[in-house]
Order: structure tokens, then sequence, then C-alpha cells
């Protein structure tokens, strides 16, 4: 898969309307992640018990940011909403498109969370 990824011309790649694997390389410039979090209902986690495990699984991360903006909103509401113990959250992202590795906005203290591959 490297050597494919490896012969595409740089200037698709440099082309914010290029959509390799269907990424677009200044999606979130203008569709950011704030956008998309207003959609998701308050009710998302209601169904799993406060004791489990939340995995979260972000297949095309693209450069990280809705994915970074996800799991901060999720622990956000655990941690806002109640007085228990705060839920284990995980999120594991990745691309197909190394170049999205390269400009992951993954925070530092997510990296070992939140990493495109």
């Amino acid at each position: 898969m490297e050597a494919h990824v490896s012969h595409v011309n740089e200037e698709e790649n440099e082309d914010p309307g290029a959509a390799l694997y269907g990424n677009f390389i200044n999606y979130y410039s203008f569709n950011p992640p704030e956008n998309r979090l207003s959609l998701i209902p308050e009710t998302l986690l209601e169904n799993i018990g406060l004791d489990e495990r939340v995995l979260i699984l972000d297949v095309g991360c693209n450069s990280g940011d809705l994915s970074v903006a996800f799991y901060k909103h999720v622990l956000h509401k655990e941690a806002s909403g109640n007085d228990f113990p705060q839920r284990e959250v995980y999120l594991l992202g990745f691309d197909l498109d190394q170049d999205f590795a390269a400009v992951s906005t993954c925070a530092p203290v997510l990296r070992s969370l939140c990493g495109c591959i």
C-alpha cells in the first residue's frame, strides 16, 4: 500500500480539492469540527454502563481534528454531567494517507490514543 501512496502526484496532494482516498487536505478549514459536534445527540452514551469503557474508532481520521474534538467532547460530557467516577475513554484514529500523519493535530497528551497510521 505504501508504494501506491508514494506514486501520488505532489500537485494533487497540495490541492485542497484533491481527494485521494476521499481525504481533503484543508477540509477542516471550511468545515470545522465544532459544526459536526453540534449534531451529536446528547443521549449518545446514555445506554452505556458507568463502569464500561468507551472505545472510539475513527476510520479515515484525516488529520485528526474531529477525532480529538470528539474525544474531548465525550470527556467533557462525562465530567460535567454527574458525581460518578469518569469513564475510561479511548480513541484510535487512522488514515490510509500517510501525509495526514505528518499534520496530525493530536495533542501530545493524546498521541498514544490518537495516531494516524
